[in-house]
């Protein structure tokens, strides 16, 4: 079966747009059953992000662990969340690699899926270009969702 990849245009170019599309993201996955690692691109980001998904939902919570500061409770934890490109959850838990940096990781092929956020900035439409090229050079099937409009 043939990877895939999603690419997701937003409409908002800020970091706080790329979070809450992630977090809507990330819950539609997890609901679907699916286990789910946030790859960010800075300690900062990644920081902000575990907040945000603890207040995501008031009536529920989206249960996860940030592997650089808890890596034992992963077996159990359905979304992981690390910016540092060696650290990722155990093989049988890559259903869904999400990220928001058009670097793609050297861990790309051992996900079943990979959900590339792209805010609407010039620099990261034009990255998501290139990454595009890259994927379909790798023989994955790509998918682009145009959310702007």
């Amino acid at each position: 079966m043939m990877p895939r990849a999603d690419l997701y245009l937003i409409p908002g170019s800020a970091f706080s747009d790329v979070c809450e599309f992630c977090i809507r993201l990330t819950s539609k996955a997890f609901r679907a059953g699916h286990r789910i690692h946030i790859k960010g691109s800075a300690a900062h980001e990644t920081e902000s992000l575990d907040r945000l998904l603890w207040e995501a939902d008031k009536a529920s919570f989206l249960p996860h662990v940030v592997l650089e500061q808890d890596s034992a409770t992963v077996d159990q934890t359905p979304i992981t969340l690390s910016n540092l490109e060696s650290t990722y959850p155990p093989a049988e838990h890559r259903d869904l690699l999400i990220q928001y940096d058009s670097e793609l990781p050297d861990q790309l092929k051992t996900f079943k899926r990979l959900a590339l956020i792209v805010p609407n900035t010039e620099p990261s439409i034009h990255a998501a270009r290139t990454t595009y090229k890259a994927l379909t050079a790798q023989e994955f099937s790509v998918n682009t969702h145009d959310l702007r409009n």
